[in-house]
């Protein structure tokens, strides 16, 4: 669970599509040491949604690509 603007750093999403997502119930959202966090997947690639039947697996992708030599 990352902070909202930590999420717009690692995803490129800006901050109001995240809540847009967040709003939509797209995205697993909570508060956690005082904050808003949403669920990033490292597996998933960056950016992409990740819609799971089970709320609790519904997140922002977050792997980044690999750069090639």
């Amino acid at each position: 669970m990352f902070p909202i603007e930590e999420a717009f750093a690692i995803t490129g999403i800006p901050v109001d599509e995240i809540y847009k997502l967040i709003r939509e119930r797209r995205v697993f959202s909570g508060l956690m040491l005082g904050s808003l966090r949403v669920a990033l997947d490292g597996s998933a690639p960056c950016g992409e949604i990740v819609d799971s039947p089970d709320p609790r697996y519904r997140m922002i992708g977050a792997k980044q690509d690999t750069p090639t030599q």
